[in-house]
């Protein structure tokens, strides 16, 4: 397990967000936007049981300089696996850019490749292209942290009466639950225990063709 390294802002360009990890259960700092949008994405995973924002400074030599460079995120997945990941914005990993941000984001990348090849780990470059590819997941996946935050712990019985109505079933929309499940549970706690379900992957969704609405669908995978 890693633990954020310390980096002064100034060294960085873009937005700082901090965010409320109910993964991690602490504050994570991101230094863009796109490396927000990066996290809402790994922190709603439910195949990544564990994430480092800014987890480790290493040095690398790559074409006879030392490069000195600080991973933007380190994830740990079911299987154990360890991804070290670096977020960039594709205009800046073109060879043609000659800004000095451009060839610098190359050395970095290069340099961070080389370390996790010589330390078996698996390393990944994610760009706005993977990140927001599927702008109505991402808005949904964005919907959700808050909700789970607030919950803390599942309400044993919401989840219980949902997976029982589920089980069985191929998909079931928001709005044919709360048909079944009104005189038991009200539309917002139905609602949080769906999106409960969702986060920790005990349920399955269509969350990345539609936004959210009475029309989304869920179901189990069993």
């Amino acid at each position: 397990m890693y633990s954020p390294v310390d980096i002064k802002p100034s060294k960085y360009f873009g937005n700082n967000w901090f965010g409320d990890s109910p993964k991690m259960n602490r504050q994570v700092y991101l230094h863009s936007d796109l490396e927000y949008d990066h996290w809402v994405l790994v922190e709603t995973n439910p195949n990544i049981v564990a994430f480092c924002e800014q987890p480790l400074r290493i040095q690398s030599i790559v074409n006879e300089d030392l490069i000195e460079s600080v991973f933007d995120m380190w994830v740990q997945y079911k299987d154990s696996e360890e991804h070290f990941i670096e977020v960039k914005y594709s205009h800046e990993l073109n060879p043609n850019n000659p800004s000095p941000k451009s060839q610098r984001a190359i050395r970095q990348t290069t340099a961070q490749m080389l370390w996790c090849k010589q330390h078996g780990f698996q390393y990944s470059i994610m760009t706005e292209d993977s990140i927001r590819g599927n702008p109505i997941y991402l808005s949904n996946m964005k919907e959700i942290i808050p909700c789970v935050r607030m919950m803390k712990a599942t309400i044993e019985t919401d989840e219980y009466l949902l997976l029982r109505v589920l089980k069985g079933k191929n998909r079931m929309t928001f709005s044919e639950l709360f048909h079944l499940l009104h005189t038991k549970i009200t539309a917002q706690r139905l609602r949080n225990i769906i999106y409960w379900c969702i986060y920790h992957g005990k349920i399955l969704s269509n969350a990345d063709q539609i936004p959210f609405s009475p029309q989304t669908e869920v179901w189990t995978d069993v």
